[in-house]
């Protein structure tokens, strides 16, 4: 039996292996952190994982296992955002068939379907997002609002619930009578800020902790479909673990 230490003497098999296993503790530790935790718990407790990982395993298994760690890190961040936000989201209640001007009632609820209400599009909030470099500003991204609002619905009555989107091109998605959505947890602060320059632009006024959510037809299989997207992310990083390690370590690279 071969030693395992932190030397040459482990086997690429063994390496290999560990490494699996590291994606695999990893990956649940941030889907559970993403559940439970708020998103700074979720990152804290990510990085403490990883450090711990990555300490033991060069100790144990040699400076070829850090590369295996690496990746796992950007792995479990992939399925804690898509497989744990997603896992928070059905965990909470589901509310159907109610007003819009019921949603502010649930603050506990994650998925909502709608028997009235529509999307005042002409209300457009937006918080755009930039990066500096030496040579210009490049926007990295956008989030966009838009009031929903029931039929007898006037001006200076205030917003019960707001829909938001991440992509300009899918704004007319917004016309559809969809009447469906699921609530928004990723860049939330930013969301907030559109939702203020609705409010400051258009001269309306939102409900203290009014819902925010994706209008869409089928929520389940939006749900579904960032499940799946994120799974083969994290997979793709532990194919190149897999078909990596063999060829550095071939080449004599690590």
């Amino acid at each position: 039996m071969e030693p395992l230490t932190g030397n040459k003497t482990t086997s690429l098999k063994t390496l290999l292996f560990v490494g699996v296993v590291i994606f695999t503790i990893l990956g649940i530790i941030s889907i559970v952190s993403m559940i439970f935790l708020s998103k700074i718990g979720f990152i804290i407790i990510t990085l403490i994982s990883f450090i711990i990982l990555l300490i033991f395993a060069i100790k144990r298994f040699g400076k070829s296992i850090a590369f295996g760690v690496g990746l796992a890190l950007f792995s479990s961040i992939v399925l804690g955002m898509g497989v744990g936000d997603v896992c928070r989201t059905i965990i909470y209640k589901s509310v159907h068939n109610i007003s819009v001007s019921e949603a502010i009632e649930y603050p506990d609820a994650s998925i909502f379907s709608f028997k009235d209400g529509f999307v005042k599009k002409e209300f457009l909030g937006v918080k755009d997002e930039y990066i500096k470099t030496k040579k210009s500003i490049i926007k990295i991204y956008s989030c966009y609002v838009a009031p929903v609002v029931p039929l007898n619905w006037k001006k200076e009555d205030p917003i019960p619930l707001w829909v938001g989107l991440y992509r300009d091109k899918e704004k007319g998605t917004w016309d559809n009578d969809y009447r469906r959505g699921f609530r928004i947890s990723k860049y939330k602060n930013y969301f907030m800020m559109a939702i203020l320059d609705a409010e400051k632009k258009h001269g309306i006024k939102s409900l203290k902790n009014a819902p925010l959510i994706i209008w869409t037809n089928n929520p389940s299989n939006e749900l579904n479909t960032k499940i799946i997207i994120s799974s083969l992310i994290s997979g793709f990083f532990i194919l190149v673990w897999l078909i990596g390690l063999p060829i550095l370590k071939y080449k004599n690279k690590i």
